[in-house]
Protein backbone atom coordinates (compact mmCIF):
# COMPACT_ATOMS: atom_id res chain seq x y z
CA UNK A 1 0.00 0.00 0.00
CA UNK A 2 1.61 3.22 -1.21
CA UNK A 3 0.60 6.65 0.85
CA UNK A 4 1.57 10.39 -0.10
CA UNK A 5 2.01 12.70 2.07
CA UNK A 6 2.67 16.13 -0.02
CA UNK A 7 2.30 19.48 1.75
CA UNK A 8 -0.82 21.27 1.00
CA UNK A 9 -0.60 24.49 -0.61
CA UNK A 10 -2.00 27.59 0.05
CA UNK A 11 -5.29 27.08 -2.78
CA UNK A 12 -6.27 24.26 -1.16
CA UNK A 13 -8.53 25.64 1.67
CA UNK A 14 -11.64 24.72 -0.22
CA UNK A 15 -10.77 21.04 -0.44
CA UNK A 16 -9.16 20.92 2.80
CA UNK A 17 -12.17 21.92 4.35
CA UNK A 18 -14.10 19.80 2.66
CA UNK A 19 -12.47 16.83 3.76
CA UNK A 20 -12.66 18.24 7.42
CA UNK A 21 -16.05 18.80 7.32
CA UNK A 22 -16.61 14.94 5.85
CA UNK A 23 -14.82 13.15 8.32
CA UNK A 24 -15.52 15.09 11.27
CA UNK A 25 -19.31 15.13 10.45
CA UNK A 26 -18.64 10.89 10.22
CA UNK A 27 -16.62 10.72 13.13
CA UNK A 28 -18.28 13.29 15.89
CA UNK A 29 -21.95 12.88 14.74
CA UNK A 30 -21.88 9.90 17.44
CA UNK A 31 -19.79 12.08 20.40
CA UNK A 32 -20.74 15.44 20.13
CA UNK A 33 -24.10 18.07 19.15
CA UNK A 34 -24.38 19.09 15.65
CA UNK A 35 -23.85 22.78 17.06
CA UNK A 36 -20.50 21.52 19.03
CA UNK A 37 -19.47 20.27 15.79
CA UNK A 38 -20.40 23.73 13.87
CA UNK A 39 -18.80 25.83 16.07
CA UNK A 40 -16.01 23.64 16.44
CA UNK A 41 -15.81 23.35 12.29
CA UNK A 42 -15.76 27.24 11.88
CA UNK A 43 -12.86 27.48 14.96
CA UNK A 44 -10.41 25.17 13.79
CA UNK A 45 -11.21 24.86 9.89
CA UNK A 46 -11.26 28.73 9.20
CA UNK A 47 -9.11 30.55 6.78
CA UNK A 48 -7.44 32.34 9.19
CA UNK A 49 -6.06 29.23 11.27
CA UNK A 50 -5.45 27.44 7.51
CA UNK A 51 -3.22 30.24 6.50
CA UNK A 52 -1.70 30.81 10.03
CA UNK A 53 -0.66 27.00 10.21
CA UNK A 54 0.65 27.16 6.33
CA UNK A 55 2.84 30.24 7.30
CA UNK A 56 4.25 29.16 10.29
CA UNK A 57 7.61 26.74 10.26
CA UNK A 58 7.10 24.88 12.71
CA UNK A 59 3.87 23.60 11.63
CA UNK A 60 3.56 20.62 9.10
CA UNK A 61 0.04 20.51 6.96
CA UNK A 62 0.30 17.96 4.67
CA UNK A 63 -2.29 15.33 2.74
CA UNK A 64 -2.69 11.59 3.24
CA UNK A 65 -3.27 10.47 -0.17
CA UNK A 66 -3.67 6.95 -1.38
CA UNK A 67 -3.61 6.28 -5.27
CA UNK A 68 -3.36 10.37 -6.32
CA UNK A 69 -6.21 11.09 -4.46
CA UNK A 70 -6.55 12.71 -1.01
CA UNK A 71 -7.98 10.57 1.98
CA UNK A 72 -7.57 12.95 4.63
CA UNK A 73 -4.53 15.13 6.25
CA UNK A 74 -2.31 15.30 9.38
CA UNK A 75 -1.64 18.53 11.02
CA UNK A 76 1.34 18.39 13.55
CA UNK A 77 3.44 21.14 14.69
CA UNK A 78 7.23 21.35 16.68
CA UNK A 79 5.63 22.57 19.96
CA UNK A 80 8.90 22.85 21.97
CA UNK A 81 12.58 22.94 20.64
CA UNK A 82 14.02 22.28 23.87
CA UNK A 83 11.70 19.70 25.28
CA UNK A 84 11.52 18.46 21.75
CA UNK A 85 7.66 17.82 21.55
CA UNK A 86 6.00 17.51 18.59
CA UNK A 87 2.45 17.91 18.48
CA UNK A 88 -0.24 16.08 16.44
CA UNK A 89 -2.89 18.64 16.20
CA UNK A 90 -5.26 16.60 13.49
CA UNK A 91 -4.80 13.36 11.99
CA UNK A 92 -7.81 12.56 9.91
CA UNK A 93 -8.77 9.63 7.62
CA UNK A 94 -11.78 9.01 5.70
CA UNK A 95 -13.95 6.45 7.19
CA UNK A 96 -14.13 3.89 4.80
CA UNK A 97 -10.00 3.50 4.91
CA UNK A 98 -9.85 3.39 8.33
CA UNK A 99 -9.01 -0.05 9.77
CA UNK A 100 -7.35 -0.66 6.63
CA UNK A 101 -3.70 0.02 8.09
CA UNK A 102 -3.35 3.56 6.68
CA UNK A 103 -3.62 4.86 9.92
CA UNK A 104 -0.47 3.10 11.35
CA UNK A 105 1.10 4.04 8.10
CA UNK A 106 0.68 7.42 8.74
CA UNK A 107 1.70 7.40 12.53
CA UNK A 108 5.13 5.52 11.31
CA UNK A 109 5.44 8.92 8.82
CA UNK A 110 4.46 11.21 11.53
CA UNK A 111 7.13 9.30 14.17
CA UNK A 112 10.17 9.55 10.90
CA UNK A 113 9.37 13.25 10.63
CA UNK A 114 9.46 13.95 14.20
CA UNK A 115 12.10 11.91 14.57
CA UNK A 116 14.54 13.95 11.62
CA UNK A 117 13.72 16.91 14.10
CA UNK A 118 15.18 15.38 17.00
CA UNK A 119 11.96 15.11 19.06
CA UNK A 120 11.70 13.06 21.74
CA UNK A 121 7.99 12.53 22.47
CA UNK A 122 4.85 12.93 20.15
CA UNK A 123 1.81 14.31 22.11
CA UNK A 124 -1.89 14.60 21.02
CA UNK A 125 -5.15 15.28 22.35
CA UNK A 126 -8.20 12.63 21.93
CA UNK A 127 -11.81 12.84 22.40
CA UNK A 128 -12.12 10.28 25.32
CA UNK A 129 -15.19 8.93 23.48
CA UNK A 130 -12.94 8.51 19.96
CA UNK A 131 -12.83 5.14 18.91
CA UNK A 132 -9.30 6.53 17.34
CA UNK A 133 -8.22 6.06 20.87
CA UNK A 134 -7.59 2.40 21.23
CA UNK A 135 -5.52 2.89 18.16
CA UNK A 136 -3.19 5.52 19.64
CA UNK A 137 -2.70 3.16 22.74
CA UNK A 138 -2.53 -0.17 20.44
CA UNK A 139 0.53 2.18 18.51
CA UNK A 140 2.18 2.60 22.32
CA UNK A 141 0.92 6.15 22.80
CA UNK A 142 0.04 6.20 27.23
CA UNK A 143 -2.36 8.45 28.36
CA UNK A 144 -0.59 11.61 30.66
CA UNK A 145 -3.43 13.03 31.80
CA UNK A 146 -7.47 13.99 31.17
CA UNK A 147 -8.23 17.23 29.78
CA UNK A 148 -11.91 19.38 29.92
CA UNK A 149 -11.02 22.25 27.99
CA UNK A 150 -13.39 25.11 27.83
CA UNK A 151 -13.36 26.14 24.12
CA UNK A 152 -16.32 28.92 24.18
CA UNK A 153 -20.21 29.25 23.64
CA UNK A 154 -20.67 26.65 26.62
CA UNK A 155 -18.83 23.49 24.78
CA UNK A 156 -15.96 21.45 26.60
CA UNK A 157 -13.32 19.55 24.78
CA UNK A 158 -13.38 16.11 26.87
CA UNK A 159 -9.92 14.27 26.03
CA UNK A 160 -6.85 12.56 26.87
CA UNK A 161 -3.94 13.67 26.52
CA UNK A 162 -1.40 11.13 25.13
CA UNK A 163 1.94 10.83 24.51
CA UNK A 164 4.59 8.58 23.38
CA UNK A 165 8.43 8.53 23.90
CA UNK A 166 10.37 8.19 20.50
CA UNK A 167 14.10 7.83 21.80
CA UNK A 168 15.69 8.83 25.44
Amino acid sequence: MKLHFPDIQEGEYEKWREIAEEIWRTTYSRILSELQIEYMLQEMYSKFQFEFSLSNDNHKLQWIQFNSKPIGFFHGEMLDVEIKTFKIHKLYIKRQFQGSGIGTLCINFIENLAKNLNTKILILHVNKYNTACQFYLKLNFTIKEDAIIDIGKGFVMDDYILTKKLFD
